[in-house]
């Protein structure tokens, strides 16, 4: 987390996707239906997912440069 010295989200963009994945896949709908008597939520998992690619995407991005003028 600290290269470049720069903050970076808690967890890579793949990990927020995989999750998503894993919370549609019909074994897990099955345990938590189950187990809680609810399909889970998975619609935060989406959010996260996008927001970090939109983080990723501004992060690349160069910072502007100021200069000042001494």
């Amino acid at each position: 987390m600290a290269d470049r010295g720069m903050w970076r989200p808690p967890r890579t963009r793949e990990d927020y996707w995989s999750e998503w994945k894993h919370s549609k896949g019909i074994r897990n709908l099955f345990h938590n239906y189950y187990t809680y008597g609810e399909a889970p939520s998975c619609e935060q998992w989406k959010i996260d997912d996008g927001n970090c690619r939109k983080w990723d995407k501004k992060a690349v991005e160069p910072a502007p440069v100021q200069h000042v003028d001494v």
